[in-house]
């Protein structure tokens, strides 16, 4: 004799299946009518756009459909891959881009988006539209923003998009550019404000030009005072320098290997060298005592060609 299991046991063994295992609960769901509903909102968290004609399927059948539509509101997490086209091989449509389509087709449908990743999206092919700014307040639920190896028109853009975000705690970006990136100094009218950043994670990867305008955007905003968690790549120490210096007061973790230079020590206060000038390298070093030591006894000085000309913008 077959035995009932009740719905609640069956929902609260597919929630403790960990997320992305998408063939199970793809197989949960065809088990029985009652696995079918505990199955789908596992399938809808996560959602991964991977390819044109699956993005296309999912606005067509989902987003569109009345009875399925109520669905999004089971989705926290959307990733989007739009590769840029390989050698020898045609680039996809202008048209055909999802990272082109995906903000101003869903703006407003994902109530309970947390978490939203662009990786490899081209916005130097195809410019956003000037309203992207405006369409991205819709994403209020956005708490985390990945952003990989994608190309923007101008730092202007880039910032703009960030800051659009008007909830956005976690940002982790590698390998964002713009062309022309040049060092200048950042307009009074951005400074201070969004976001308000409590982690930020930048990879190595991209323009060294580039990593430096944003860490001194950053420095100017509400991050400054907000964030506590900050892993760094392989930079040279002016390129984020300013931006430590600026959030030193709210940090607590800070993970980054500071690139071997020259650097100048009061050697009274600091019990790491004696002499005057010495090399340092700082890896997951919680901030606390540790880092205000390091803050008040070292002054970097040409770790890198480019110290003479961040001094007029980070100070020494």
């Amino acid at each position: 004799m077959s035995v009932l299991v009740p719905p609640e046991i069956t929902d609260n063994i597919i929630a403790l299946v960990d997320s992305g295992q998408t063939a199970t609960f793809l197989a949960c769901s065809l088990v029985c009518r009652d696995w079918l509903p505990a199955s789908r909102r596992r399938l809808f968290e996560t959602v991964h756009f991977s390819r044109h004609h699956l993005y296309d399927l999912f606005l067509t059948r989902i987003l569109r459909s009345v009875t399925m539509r109520w669905w999004l509101s089971y989705v926290l997490n959307v990733k989007i891959s739009d590769p840029w086209s390989p050698l020898g091989k045609e680039a996809p449509r202008l048209d055909e881009r999802r990272t082109n389509r995906f903000i101003h087709e869903f703006a407003g449908r994902l109530p309970n988006l947390q978490e939203l990743s662009f990786e490899d999206a081209d916005w130097i092919i195809r410019p956003p539209h000037p309203s992207v700014s405006v369409v991205c307040r819709n994403f209020s639920s956005v708490r985390q923003l990945a952003l990989f190896r994608c190309r923007f028109p101008s730092f202007g853009a880039f910032r703009s998009m960030l800051a659009s975000f008007p909830h956005l705690e976690h940002l982790d970006i590698f390998a964002i550019a713009w062309p022309g990136a040049q060092l200048s100094p950042i307009p009074m009218a951005v400074h201070d404000g969004s976001p308000s950043l409590r982690t930020f994670r930048m990879s190595a990867g991209g323009p060294e030009l580039c990593a430096i305008a944003i860490t001194r955007w950053l420095a100017l905003t509400r991050t400054a005072r907000t964030v506590k968690d900050v892993h760094l790549g392989k930079f040279f120490a002016s390129t984020y320098l300013a931006f430590l210096q600026a959030a030193a007061a709210s940090l607590t973790t800070l993970g980054t290997p500071l690139l071997t230079g020259n650097i100048s020590c009061d050697a009274s206060h600091c019990t790491s060298s004696t002499s005057s000038a010495s090399s340092c390298r700082l890896i997951s070093t919680p901030i606390g005592e540790s880092w205000l030591l390091l803050s008040t006894c070292f002054t970097v000085t040409d770790f890198d060609p480019l110290s003479s000309t961040m001094s007029k913008f980070c100070g020494p």
